[in-house]
């Protein structure tokens, strides 16, 4: 056998081993994430509970917690339940300290979020989308990290699903980009300011998922459709064993998206004009396919 080979086959087990110890052990760990029911959430979920995991799903959706639960299969006794609507930050504030009182957190994953598929100059009569998604994906996340803080036991971390969205303007998501870049940029100052648990902020792709459904048009109804990039991205139980992968290491900044989304990230700051042009260009691509979805 060639040497080359011998040494080919020594760096592959090398590498081997490497990943074996490096492995993500969440044994013991209490993990709280938010939007369990489907998703990402879901997928999130189940890999923390695969990795040794005792999880805690939130969401509005008895019925839907309840089957990801039981898609657990063996290990569905590591699985609570917590059924909450981050719709009323307030409300879910209340009702989390109340849950969480006699619990200690290790990890909170404010996953739980609403999309948006309408243009700025579709509704110019109120502020009910921003209001809406500003209550979702921003006032909620900090209600709940407000919430689990004073619970968390020494080390814990809060993990925070931004949005490509949330460092790139996404046209025709002026709500949701905006929600997005708010929320990253609050735990990235209470990072700042020292604080006592970990910050990781995940910024996603497209995931397979129903989250473009979901999303609100411009008269606050769901979009009820599937879009393109939503059903040709990343799926999401990919996007979970990558992001746990981040989360185990303590990653601050977390990139879970395409090589051409990460382009156009450092276009922004250093080639702005070619940036802007590239985000116009998708913008009309964007807006050909909600006329005619």
């Amino acid at each position: 056998m060639p040497f080359w080979v011998h040494i080919a086959i020594f760096i592959f087990l090398i590498c081997k081993l490497k990943t074996l110890i490096n492995k993500p052990n969440f044994k013991n760990k209490v993990v709280l994430v938010t939007g369990g029911s489907s998703g990402i959430g879901e997928s999130l979920a189940l890999e923390f509970v695969k990795l040794g995991a005792k999880v805690i799903i939130s969401g509005r959706n008895l019925k839907e917690l309840n089957r990801v639960k039981n898609s657990a299969g063996s290990l569905q006794s590591q699985i609570e339940i917590l059924e909450l609507d981050l719709s009323f930050a307030d409300d879910a504030y209340k009702k989390a300290c109340n849950f969480i009182a006699d619990r200690k957190i290790d990890i909170l994953v404010n996953n739980a979020g609403i999309g948006q598929r309408c243009g700025f100059l579709e509704n110019l009569d109120n502020l009910n989308i921003e209001r809406s998604l500003m209550e979702v994906n921003y006032f909620s996340p900090v209600a709940l990290t407000k919430a689990v803080y004073k619970s968390m036991n020494p080390g814990g971390q809060i993990v925070i699903i931004s949005s490509m969205g949330g460092v790139i303007g996404s046209p025709y998501r002026t709500a949701y980009s905006g929600s997005k870049f708010a929320v990253a940029k609050f735990f990235e100052t209470l990072s700042a300011e020292g604080s006592q648990c970990d910050i990781s902020i995940i910024y996603p792709s497209y995931v397979k998922s129903n989250f473009s459904k979901n999303a609100l048009d411009s008269k606050g109804e769901s979009f009820g459709k599937d879009v393109e990039n939503t059903k040709n991205g990343m799926a999401a139980d990919v996007f979970a064993r990558k992001a746990v992968e981040g989360i185990y290491k303590r990653e601050t900044y977390i990139f879970v998206c395409e090589f051409k989304q990460k382009v156009i990230y450092f276009l922004k700051y250093w080639i702005p004009s070619l940036s802007d042009w590239i985000l116009y260009k998708y913008g009309l691509k964007v807006k050909r396919e909600m006329e005619s979805a």
